[in-house]
C-alpha cells in the first residue's frame, strides 16, 4: 500500500492527462465531494466502484460533459458538495446511493434538455441534499423518492431545479412533527400567561379588601391590621402593575415571534441558483403565498461547485 501511495503521488506530479474518462469523472466526484485526504477520497472511490458498468459509463460521460465538444452541454452542479456530505453522513443513504440518485438527476434532467440545446447547464440540488439529510427509517427510503425537473431558460443558459417528492410516510410524518412542535410551543406560552393574569387578578383584589373592608384587614394582616393596611395594600397594587407589564411584554414578545418564525424550505422555495427575493427576510410570515415564490438569480461563489 505504502509503494501504492508513492506511485499516485509521484505521478500526479508528471501527469499531464487523465489516465481513461472514469480517472476524469472520478477526480470531478472528489473536488464535488471537498476530499482533501486519502480517507474521505478513499470513501468516494469505493462508492464509484461499487456501481455497475453501465451506471460507472453513464455517470462518466454526464460528469464529463464539458460543452465543448458539438451536442455536449456543460453542467454546474450546485449544492453538490452538501448534498454529497449528507448521503456520507446518514447511514440510511450512503455515496452508492448519492451516485445512483446523480444517475436519475442525469435522467430527468436528459428529458427536459431534448427540447433544447444549451451549452451551459446550472443544476440546483438543494432540496435533494435535503432529502439526503432526512431520508431513512419512519421518513421512508432514499431511493423511493420522485423527481421533478422546475426549468429556466437564460440566454445559452438553462437552469434546472430538482424538486423532491418524497414517500408519502415521510410527508405525514413532517406533518406531524410541524403539529406537535406548534402545540408545544402554544401551550407553554399560554399556560405562563394564564399564570401572570391570575396572580395580577389575586393582588388588585387583595389590595381592593384592604382599602374598602376593615374585617378583611383584621383577617389577613396580623396583630392591629388597620395601621398596616394602608402600606400593604400599596405594596400589593404595586406588584399587580409589575405583574401587569410583565403579561404585556411576554404578550408583545409572543406576537413578534410568530410574526419573525421561520418558514420551512418548501413554503419558502429553493436555494441557489433561485432564491425568494424575501424569503430569509426577518418577516418571512408577512409575506403573500405568491411573493414568496419570486426568485432572482444569485451568482455562484463555492469553489467546490463545478
Amino acid at each position: 500500500e505504502t509503494y501504492n501511495n508513492f506511485l499516485l503521488l509521484r505521478g500526479s506530479k508528471a501527469m499531464s492527462r487523465f489516465a481513461s474518462p472514469e480517472h476524469q469523472a472520478l477526480s470531478r466526484l472528489l473536488t464535488l465531494s471537498a476530499a482533501y485526504d486519502h480517507q474521505a477520497g478513499h470513501a468516494v472511490c469505493e462508492a464509484f466502484d461499487l456501481l455497475s458498468n453501465e451506471e460507472r459509463g453513464s455517470l462518466t460521460r454526464w460528469l464529463n460533459s464539458d460543452g465543448i465538444t458539438p451536442g455536449q452541454s456543460s453542467y454546474v452542479l450546485c449544492d453538490a458538495p452538501r448534498f454529497l456530505a449528507n448521503a456520507k453522513v446518514n447511514r440510511n443513504v450512503g455515496l452508492p446511493n448519492a451516485l445512483r440518485m446523480l444517475l436519475r438527476v442525469q435522467q430527468q434532467c436528459g428529458a427536459e434538455l431534448m427540447q433544447s440545446i444549451h451549452t451551459r447547464v446550472i443544476i440546483n440540488l438543494g432540496s435533494l441534499a435535503q432529502w439526503a439529510k432526512d431520508a431513512g427509517q419512519k421518513r421512508g427510503d432514499f431511493l423511493q423518492a420522485q423527481l421533478t425537473v422546475r426549468s429556466e431558460a437564460t440566454g445559452d443558459t438553462k437552469i434546472l431545479t430538482i424538486e423532491v417528492s418524497r414517500p408519502a410516510s415521510s410527508r405525514s410524518l413532517i406533518q406531524t412533527d410541524f403539529a406537535h412542535s406548534d402545540a408545544k410551543g402554544s401551550c407553554g406560552w399560554c399556560g405562563q400567561l394564564r399564570a401572570l393574569l391570575l396572580l395580577s387578578l389575586i393582588c388588585n383584589a387583595l389590595a381592593l379588601c384592604l382599602n374598602f373592608s376593615g374585617s378583611a384587614s383584621a383577617f389577613l394582616l396580623p396583630g392591629d391590621g388597620r395601621s398596616a393596611r394602608g402600606p400593604a395594600a400599596v405594596a400589593l397594587s404595586l406588584l399587580s402593575l409589575v405583574l401587569g407589564l410583565l403579561l404585556a411584554w411576554r404578550c408583545l414578545q409572543e406576537a413578534r415571534r410568530y410574526r419573525e418564525g421561520t418558514v420551512s424550505l418548501h413554503e419558502t422555495g429553493p436555494r441557489q441558483p433561485f432564491l425568494s427575493l424575501e424569503a430569509w427576510s426577518l418577516h418571512p410570515r408577512s409575506l403573500s403565498r405568491n411573493a414568496r415564490h419570486q426568485y432572482s438569480r444569485l451568482l455562484m461563489e463555492e469553489d467546490d461547485t463545478v
